[in-house]
């Protein structure tokens, strides 16, 4: 990926960010895991969309997302349910478990 797309994909992140934030949609997530879910989407967004193939995540993903409540974050993925940006389950967990963490069985985290 070049440069110029990676700046462009960070910017689209920042938007939708801060479009769940005006619109108070994590208001009702603020005690469990908004800031979680913010970073997991800034650094891992591209490999848990449901567009697109599994691939391996980076080492920034992996990070937060060892760091995360994963829990609550996906409380809020599936608070939010972001249309532009569905993010896929089957990711999800396969983000996690590549990165040495899990999602608890029976959780909802995407679709």
């Amino acid at each position: 990926m070049g440069a110029m797309s990676s700046v462009s994909s960070l910017a689209l992140v920042a938007f939708v960010i801060a479009g769940f934030f005006i619109s108070g949609e994590l208001v009702s997530a603020q005690g469990c895991g908004s800031a979680d879910y913010k970073y997991v989407m800034m650094l891992c967004l591209g490999y848990i969309e449901k567009e697109g193939p599994k691939s391996p995540p980076s080492g920034d993903c992996c990070d937060i997302m060892k760091r995360s409540n994963l829990r609550c974050v996906c409380e809020v993925i599936t608070l939010v349910k972001d249309d532009r940006h569905p993010i896929s389950r089957d990711k999800m967990v396969y983000v996690a478990n590549y990165c040495g963490t899990s999602i608890p069985p029976g959780i909802p985290c995407g679709s």
